[in-house]
């Protein structure tokens, strides 16, 4: 799976042999006073440094196949997870990523 999407259809991921990004169409950061992209998608992705927003880019697919809940899809050096709450994704081998979902966003 290279771009896997949640259940809800709400995130869509990319990954690549060294990166992973999603992007979500609906979400609402203002309670957990978070940084939003002001246009398009909300996007964020990692590579083998800190994951970061990346905004103006877009990874939504109508089209990708479903990564169901409590599943994994992993690409070279790169993996998500799909959870009720939301998707984690990570750099395998330095373990920096984020766990994103309608409310909020969190970098590791």
């Amino acid at each position: 799976m290279t771009e896997p999407r949640s259940p809800t259809g709400n995130i869509s991921r990319h990954l690549e042999e060294d990166s992973v990004s999603c992007s979500l169409v609906e979400r609402d950061f203002s309670e957990a006073g978070l940084e939003d992209c002001e246009n398009g998608p909300f996007s964020i992705t990692v590579a083998g440094e800190d994951a970061e927003r990346a905004c103006g880019s877009s990874f939504l697919s109508d089209s990708a196949p479903t990564l169901e809940y409590d599943r994994s899809a992993q690409r070279g050096d790169v993996a998500c997870t799909s959870r009720f709450d939301g998707m984690t994704c990570w750099n395998v081998m330095t373990g920096k990523g984020f766990t994103v979902n309608k409310v909020s966003y969190e970098t590791f």
